[in-house]
């Protein structure tokens, strides 16, 4: 059985300045070169699901501030759960693109951001040729391996090199907590990563849980990461809530997101 490698930890925490709501991970601090945060519970980031979403917008463009950016230059998607990516840059700036699960870029001017309420999301950067990709990656893109899409995309057209690269994953539903039936583990049992490493079953064997995190990590090893290069969350937001949830709140949930950018 393939035992994964001790990833490293995101180092995901709160902000420690007044009037800052936003998290941040240590582990992309300290990578560089990438502007980022993350949107907590009490920050819905949609437009359409949750409370108080008429002053989304505001909030988003407080996001965009708090990276060093403008809502002009923020490029957004009706997620699909599928494995489309799009190469954006500043012409893309304010748009809502349709049935897109992640972008790639290497302008600066552009600001990419990802919706989620428990799915992963997924940040991969190549320092060296400055090219920067987000993706959503739930279930279903996991098992549709839309990191595998989102990387073919950075290196095939923006020449991106995954020797160079890190990667990163932020806050979602972890192990713990993620239960999963039947159809779903067939899925990942089918998919290209050993099941036996991501699944676990209580030992009185009416209950299947899906380490995503892990199952994203092995992924990105198998496009070139090296794993060492590669950064986990520590926390989950079905269990800990200073997160939004769609397995906790159900289907009104808001919206978290993660927002990047390449700094200047």
């Amino acid at each position: 059985m393939h035992t994964p490698t001790q990833y490293a930890d995101a180092g995901w925490s709160p902000p420690h300045v007044p009037d800052d709501v936003f998290w941040r991970s240590s582990f992309i601090n300290d990578m560089g070169s990438v502007r980022h945060a993350f949107a907590p519970l009490g920050c819905n980031m949609s437009t359409t699901s949750g409370s108080d979403t008429d002053r989304t917008i505001l909030r988003r463009i407080k996001a965009c501030a708090a990276i060093g950016s403008s809502i002009e230059c923020l490029v957004c998607a009706k997620q699909a759960h599928d494995q489309n990516i799009a190469v954006v840059g500043a012409k893309d700036g304010r748009r809502v693109l349709d049935g897109v699960d992640g972008f790639a870029t290497n302008d600066p001017g552009i600001t990419l951001m990802v919706f989620t309420a428990d799915c992963p999301t997924v940040m991969v950067f190549d320092p060296a040729q400055k090219v920067l990709g987000l993706a959503h990656s739930g279930w279903k893109g996991s098992c549709l391996n839309v990191v595998a899409a989102l990387i073919a995309t950075m290196t095939e057209k923006l020449g991106a090199n995954m020797t160079e690269a890190w990667a990163t994953i932020g806050p979602c539903a972890g192990g713990c907590c993620y239960e999963i039936k039947e159809d779903v583990a067939e899925q990942v049992e089918a998919s290209a990563v050993d099941a036996s490493s991501v699944l676990r079953q209580e030992t009185d064997e009416s209950k299947l849980y899906l380490n995503l995190p892990t199952m994203i990590g092995m992924q990105l090893e198998q496009c070139g990461v090296a794993p060492e290069q590669i950064a986990l969350p520590s926390q989950c937001t079905i269990c800990d809530e200073r997160f939004f949830s769609y397995r906790r709140q159900g289907p009104n949930a808001g919206q978290a997101t993660l927002l990047a950018r390449i700094a200047n």
